[in-house]
């Protein structure tokens, strides 16, 4: 059986993230874990000093963590529906920092690079790539998703 983390916060919500963990999941037995680094903002975020960073409209620390809990509820239930094995974990800081108490000791075998998509996710996706490929020497996938659409 093949192990593979699932890095991804934000894009959680994109279908093409779902359909690619279930063609994963038919080229041989696999158990999925996903990991979903939140990235809470301090007081200098919202100042400006976090280049990239948008604050979402009235959240507080504690509800970035409990959105993102809620998504991840959404693609494991999804997945389970499916007979995929799946499990995850929310965990406040960046993706590379919090992996060693997101896996606690799980054998990873693949990791799978899930970033929003947007210029600067992307730019951040390419580097925590390029990261876990040092530190584990694993396969890692870069997940391409479709652009989000303005809304009209």
């Amino acid at each position: 059986m093949a192990n593979v983390v699932v890095i991804a916060n934000r894009a959680l919500g994109d279908r093409a993230l779902v359909e690619w963990m279930l063609r994963r999941d038919q080229l041989g037995v696999v158990e999925f874990r996903i990991v979903v680094p939140v990235r809470v903002p301090g007081p200098a975020d919202f100042a400006g000093g976090m280049v990239g960073f948008v604050p979402l409209e009235g959240l507080h620390a504690t509800d970035y963590v409990a959105e993102a809990r809620g998504r991840l509820s959404v693609v494991l239930d999804e997945l389970r529906l499916c007979g995929v094995m799946a499990s995850g974990s929310v965990h406040a800081g960046e993706a590379i920092h919090v992996l060693d108490d997101a896996l606690d000791g799980w054998r990873v075998d693949e990791f799978a690079v899930a970033p929003a998509a947007n210029a600067m996710s992307r730019l951040l996706g390419i580097d925590l790539a390029r990261r876990l490929r040092r530190r584990w020497a694993v396969p890692v996938c870069e997940i391409e998703l479709r652009p989000r659409r303005a809304a009209a």
